[in-house]
Formats: structure tokens, sequence, C-alpha cells
């Protein structure tokens, strides 16, 4: 096997999608990710350790941080993405909730599902797609 053909057998399955799918030009906000590596488009991420880029251009204001924190305005949010160049979001629950766990690092409480939500019912997102073999889970 060649070495293109080999490297292209360990991306995940949802990378190889984007990879192939998302057209030139393309910035992905990447929301409990940071396995980023094989990524052939922009990225915008954070690791556990950073300050969520999805809170700092979702949210309202610049004070203050949590679950609690109002979503800014559908149209100021996407203004701000825009301004960041991001045309596509991608949010790996999986990794959220596994930093979730005791014991673990820890993850931004703002980063909750109802954002999202609510991100689609304001026209800022579009219908939601799920990419990789995910089975159902709690």
């Amino acid at each position: 096997m060649d070495l293109e053909g080999a490297r292209e057998l360990v991306i995940r399955s949802d990378l190889q999608e984007l990879n192939r799918q998302l057209p030139a030009g393309s910035r992905v906000l990447m929301v409990g990710e940071a396995e980023v590596f094989d990524a052939r488009f922009a990225v915008l991420y954070n690791t556990v350790f950073d300050e969520s880029v999805f809170e700092e251009l979702t949210a309202v204001g610049d004070a203050g941080t949590g679950a609690g924190r109002a979503l800014a305005a559908a149209a100021d949010v996407r203004e701000r993405l825009r301004a960041a160049g991001v045309t596509h979001v991608l949010v790996n629950w999986r990794e959220v909730l596994r930093y979730r766990l005791p014991g673990s690092y820890g993850y931004a409480e703002y980063v909750q599902p109802e954002r999202f939500e609510q991100l689609l019912s304001g026209g800022v997102l579009g219908e939601p797609r799920v990419l990789g073999d995910y089975r159902d889970w709690e």
C-alpha cells in the first residue's frame, strides 16, 4: 500500500468525510474536539485548558463564564462567526461528555445542546448532520 493510502486508514471517518466534502476556503469551529491533526481544512478550536472559543464567539459580552451566561442575539453571533472566518461548526459531544466525567479535566459548562438548538432556530446554523459511525448513547 502506498503511504497516502495507509495515512487515510487511520483518519477517523468524520474527518475523512469533512476532508472530502468541505469546499476550499472552509474553516471549521471545532467544539469539544482537539484531535485536529488530520484535518485538511482550516480549524478554529481550543483544548480543555483554554477558554472556550465557542463561548467567546456566541455569548453576550465578555464578563464571566459558565452555563448561566446568555447567548448573544442571532445576528451578532452570525457576524462574529463570519468575522472569524467560520463556515462550519463541528461538535464532538462524546468528547465533551468524556471531559466532564468525574476525575477528568472538565469542559466549559457554557457548551450545552440548548445553545446549538437556539442557534439552529435563529438561523445561525443549518440542519445538523451526524458524522462518523456513532451508536446511540446516553
